[in-house]
């Protein structure tokens, strides 16, 4: 079976995701589910370059990214300028259910 490069890293994204989902735990006053994924890790690689995954590298870019209905996943990179305190608040006061992959070191 051959498979071209599109429909592999398709696959790939798709268990990356399955992967962070399994990890993913609800938040505790909103229904976004939020996944931590280590640093470096073959998924957060992949799960970085995935054209359909919205970036944000603040406070001020999730909470836009949590107001877009258009946006179902969000990562976190590593060096993003956010808290755990600063995800519960942005997730809390969105009207939206997102799927969050935080980039951390543990």
């Amino acid at each position: 079976m051959k498979m071209e490069a599109k429909d592999a890293k398709e696959v790939l994204e798709a268990l990356a995701l399955g992967a962070a989902a399994e990890v993913s735990t609800q938040g505790q006053q909103h229904a976004s589910r939020l996944a931590k994924l280590k640093r470096g890790s073959w998924q957060a690689e992949v799960i970085r370059q995935a054209p359909d995954i919205k970036p944000a590298m603040n406070a001020t870019e999730l909470r836009v990214a949590m107001e877009d209905s258009q946006i179902a996943v969000i990562f976190l990179p590593q060096q993003a300028m956010v808290t755990a305190e600063i995800i519960e608040r942005i997730c809390a006061q969105s009207p939206f259910n997102k799927m969050i992959i935080w980039e951390t070191d543990a």
